[in-house]
């Protein structure tokens, strides 16, 4: 029999006033005698027919190519529903008189994706649905497998497949060279990562010399910054800044490195004693950035000082960086950073700390007691990079020991080990990366930074000498 007219049959899903759901209206045709199935409309609160990409591109694609007859010219009449494309259909209907219709959907290009068309898709393929790439239009990449924790306490886990992968890490998908939560990063870009690089900052070595980082091997006892504070021997004007042993009298002064060519800058503060530097009120003395973390893992800091007294948490030196932009300048807190100072707030005692991962990664040293007043004092602070630990003393004498110190900070403190990892650009003597702790009090006659982790031999050797003198080892 043909029926040659196309009619709809309602089925499926009622619709409710209340919740107004669109009722569901399969186009049903006979062409030569059969019946097929053409577009899934809606059918709107108005009665008028629109078109469901989602589920009728679906439709469409599966059911069009089951037309047992190409001949008809009727193919034009579903055409809307058959532009939605499918390259699942069978397409037995390959010679429909309309290029638009149904009957033609064995020529679709979207292949095995039953027509799905995603009117919020990103790219061309319109799948973002099941995307995995959907800025990319070609074939379409597998989702990324769940990443499932092995325990409560994993970081790393464990993916569908196998694979490693990282829980807590946004950056990161799998673990890579250095592990989740640290960048594989080649700051120096020798092609090894700075958390498999013993000297992440010098592209000539990936791990250290007799003297370190940066540093020729025959650096007289490894010692790189030395800053004494005398005035102007060059026979210069006060305020010349000549390069010579000492440093030019007034304001504008230059702190003079003798040795690695790394001047300070006194801000606030003039040099009027000869030998010394005396900073109160918030004076301090700013030494350029990354003088430090270009050292790699290791160094010794050495100062001495007579301190006048007063508030807790002044700084002798403070290395690092702040919760500022950048890290320049001081805020809330520090973010990076290595310190002594001569009475903490906790102990009331010496203290010397070092941290990659702010207050809570600090690990610190102190002694039974906060630094004398009215009289010089040796105080140096060693860190060393390859045992993780810390050294505090004072007038030659170790205060204290740290235990490993990666253990007590972030991820990134326990892989980069050491000070190549300070963000160093706020490098001052007399001010810390903290805004409100105050500023130190007294005088610095000489201040000292070696490349390496000194031994408690040489500090007591140092301490001998004097600040005049320079130790025989």
């Amino acid at each position: 029999m043909n029926y040659g007219h196309i009619f709809k049959a309602k089925i499926g899903i009622p619709r409710t006033p209340e919740s107004r759901q669109p009722s569901r209206w399969p186009a049903v045709f006979v062409v030569g005698g059969s019946f097929a199935f053409a577009a899934c409309g809606t059918l709107d609160s108005g009665s008028n027919p629109v078109t469901d990409a989602s589920v009728d591109g679906s439709t469409n694609g599966s059911s069009s190519g089951s037309s047992s007859s190409g001949s008809s010219s009727s193919g034009s009449s579903s055409g809307s529903s058959g532009s939605s494309g499918s390259g699942s259909s069978s397409g037995s209907s390959g010679s429909s008189g309309s290029g638009s219709s149904s009957g033609s959907s064995g020529s679709s290009s979207s292949g095995g994706s039953g027509g799905l068309t995603d009117s919020g898709a990103t790219d061309a393929d319109n799948l973002d649905a099941t995307d995995a790439t959907p800025l990319d239009s070609g074939v379409e990449a597998e989702p990324p497998p769940a990443c499932v924790a092995n325990d409560a306490a994993s970081v790393v886990g464990i993916t569908s497949d196998g694979g490693a992968c990282c829980l807590f890490d946004p950056l990161k998908t799998a673990p890579g060279a250095c592990g989740c939560g640290v960048p594989d990063v080649d700051t120096d870009g020798d092609g090894v990562p700075d958390c498999n690089d013993g000297c992440p900052k010098d592209p000539a070595r990936t791990q250290p010399g007799p003297c370190g980082c940066g540093v020729p091997d025959s650096t007289p006892l490894c010692l790189v910054h030395r800053y004494s504070f005398n005035l102007s021997t060059d026979g210069g004007t006060p305020t010349d800044a000549g390069a010579d042993a000492g440093s030019d009298a007034g304001a504008a002064a230059t702190i003079i490195d003798s040795i690695g060519g790394a001047n300070g800058t006194p801000v606030n503060v003039a040099l009027t004693t000869n030998g010394s530097i005396s900073l109160v009120g918030g004076q301090y003395v700013s030494l350029p950035a990354g003088i430090i973390s270009s050292l790699g893992n290791s160094a010794t800091f050495e100062a001495w000082v007579t301190w006048t007294g007063g508030p807790a948490w002044q700084r002798i030196f403070d290395f690092g960086s702040s919760d500022q932009p950048g890290g320049i300048g001081p805020g809330g807190v520090g973010l990076t950073y290595v310190f002594v100072t001569p009475l903490n707030g906790t102990t009331s005692s010496l203290r010397g700390a070092f941290t990659l991962g702010g207050p809570a990664g600090e690990a610190s040293l102190n002694n039974i007691a906060a630094l004398p007043t009215a009289v010089e004092t040796h105080v140096a602070l060693v860190v060393d990079g390859v045992l993780r630990t810390m050294s505090l003393y004072e007038n030659g004498v170790v205060v204290q020991v740290s235990a490993p110190y990666g253990a007590l900070g972030t991820a990134a403190q326990n892989d980069l080990a050491g000070l190549s990892g300070l963000n160093d650009v706020n490098n001052w003597l007399g001010r810390s990366q903290y805004a409100a702790d105050p500023g130190f009090d007294g005088s610095i006659s000489e201040f000292r930074i070696y490349s390496v982790a000194r031994s408690a031999s040489q500090i007591m050797a140092s301490f001998v000498a004097t600040s005049n003198g320079l130790p025989a080892q």
